[in-house]
């Protein structure tokens, strides 16, 4: 996974990727909280694996991509239902493909 844990990171997010280029982007926060995912050119639909303190509590599918041309204030943000620590953005069909469910552990290996 690609980790973002800046916040001009986490703001460009997969914008303007034509493909997300890893298994997925990994979206690290410093506390948790509600935070959001927005679509800011998205090219190509996602799931979305909300985790908290290494947990998984929430999954988000069928995240679509805006269409082209829709106007900044119009795009789609999605946020979980409870605090997360963690957000990982992954192609549509991931979380089925490698049998992703709530309650999960996540397990951060370094390299």
């Amino acid at each position: 996974f690609e980790v973002v844990n800046t916040d001009v990171s986490r703001q460009r997010g997969l914008s303007g990727r034509q493909k997300i280029g890893a298994s997925g982007m990994l979206f690290v926060f410093d506390e948790l909280g509600f935070h959001g995912i927005w679509m800011k050119e998205m090219l190509f639909n996602l799931e979305l694996i909300w985790v908290r303190e290494s947990r998984v509590v929430e999954i988000t599918k069928n995240v679509l991509a805006p269409k082209l041309g829709t106007s900044q204030r119009d795009l789609p943000s999605y946020y979980p239902q409870q605090a997360v620590d963690i957000v990982i953005e992954v192609e549509e069909g991931f979380v089925e493909a490698n049998g992703v469910g709530v309650g999960d552990e996540l397990l951060l290996v370094d390299g």
